[in-house]
């Protein structure tokens, strides 16, 4: 588990990627425990140094200026920049991947 500012999130080691109820379930579990804006990763590294090293990383907040503001259309700009979760001036860091995805073509997606 990592906390960072205002979010925390689990990392679970597993061996192979689990099926789609087993991963609903464990979210489930884990927002239950730590909250609503809690992320959880599942980390399928073979080496077990890969994995020793998720305790040491940080979560920090993504900031205005390190995102392209170009990128983010009317309709994405609440979900994006105005997060009640997220610390003051933070940037929500999924919306902002999901709302940049959005708007990939079709093929590249």
């Amino acid at each position: 588990m990592v906390r960072g500012a205002g979010r925390t999130v689990v990392v679970e080691h597993v061996p192979t990627l689990p099926g789609v109820e087993r991963i609903r379930a464990r979210q489930r579990v884990v927002r239950a425990r730590f909250g609503p804006g809690a992320a959880h990763v599942w980390f399928l590294a073979k080496d077990p140094m890969q994995f020793a090293v998720c305790g040491t990383l940080q979560v920090k907040p993504l900031l205005p200026r390190e995102v392209d503001d170009k990128l983010v259309p009317p309709a994405w700009r609440k979900a994006v920049y105005a997060n009640p979760d997220l610390p003051q001036g933070a940037v929500d860091r999924d919306a902002y991947v999901v709302c940049v995805l959005e708007q990939l073509p079709a093929p590249t997606r």
